[in-house]
């Protein structure tokens, strides 16, 4: 038994050792992988990329983000993609000066003009001087009151629109309660450089006609535009008024439907004709 024993032993030992040593390398190698490949050297392996669905062989040519199969930038994925930058929203210029004219009651300018000396000439309404009447400023080129002039009676009266003459004085429209037939009529002024009225007209019916826009004609007379109630075809009509040098009539229109319609401004075109809006 001992001889067997002895022969046996041996045998088991080198069976064993065999066992150990081939057990040993498998533990070796994996323990110590090898590097897992990454196709497209986006720090991904590839077996990750697949189960996560995407394309282990793409690649981000520009670095934009996006990969070249679904690069927004077809035509060449290794141009970047442009980047917009926002337009600065510009700073409202500061004032250079305001100016303030009025007394104790409503004062309002519904018409303004720059001069040939580089000031300024307004028309409005003052109700801090009478009833309400006309107003007429002129300032300098920094604003400050030169003259001013009010026109006006025992009533209401007020400017809309005014421009300097070819004379170097002012034409002035609006519409006058204080001296109107009725309601109220188109009230025209006329006045010098320093604001000196010269002449005025009236126009109007037994309703109320208003005027919001004058312009002097290539003739040296006076186009007028506004709105009556005393003519025309429906509850207010446009009203055009054209005048002689001197204001005096020299003929009229009407425009509108059954509603009611005005005008607010209007021009001389080229060819000699108006334009109303």
């Amino acid at each position: 038994m001992h001889a067997i024993r002895a022969t046996w032993l041996p045998g088991a030992m080198i069976l064993a050792l065999a066992l150990l040593f081939v057990a040993g390398a498998s533990c070796e190698e994996l323990t110590m992988p090898t590097s897992p490949s990454d196709s497209d050297g986006d720090g991904w392996p590839d077996s990750q990329e697949e189960l996560a669905g995407t394309d282990p062989h793409a690649v981000d040519t520009d670095g934009d983000g996006y990969w070249d199969p679904h690069d927004p930038n077809p035509l060449d994925p290794n141009i970047p993609i442009a980047t917009s930058t926002p337009t600065p929203t510009p700073s409202p210029p500061p004032d250079e000066w305001n100016k303030t004219f009025g007394g104790t009651a409503g004062d309002v300018a519904y018409s303004i003009k720059q001069t040939p000396d580089g000031g300024y000439i307004v028309a409005g309404r003052t109700e801090s001087s009478g009833a309400g009447d006309v107003w007429l400023i002129k300032t300098d080129s920094e604003g400050n009151k030169q003259w001013d002039r009010t026109f006006g009676g025992p009533r209401w009266d007020v400017g809309y629109s005014v421009e300097r003459t070819s004379d170097g004085g002012y034409i002035v429209v609006g519409e006058t309660g204080a001296y109107a037939t009725r309601e109220a009529d188109i009230w025209l002024i006329k006045t010098d450089s320093e604001g000196n009225r010269q002449w005025d007209r009236i126009f109007g019916g037994s309703k109320r006609d208003v005027a919001y826009s004058v312009k002097q004609t290539s003739d040296g007379g006076y186009i007028i535009v506004g709105e009556t109630e005393s003519y025309g075809a429906g509850a207010a009509d446009v009203w055009l008024i054209k005048t002689d040098p001197q204001g005096k009539e020299q003929w009229s229109k009407t425009f509108g439907g059954s509603g009611h319609d005005l005008g607010r401004s209007l021009a001389q075109t080229s060819d000699g004709g108006y334009i109303i809006v």
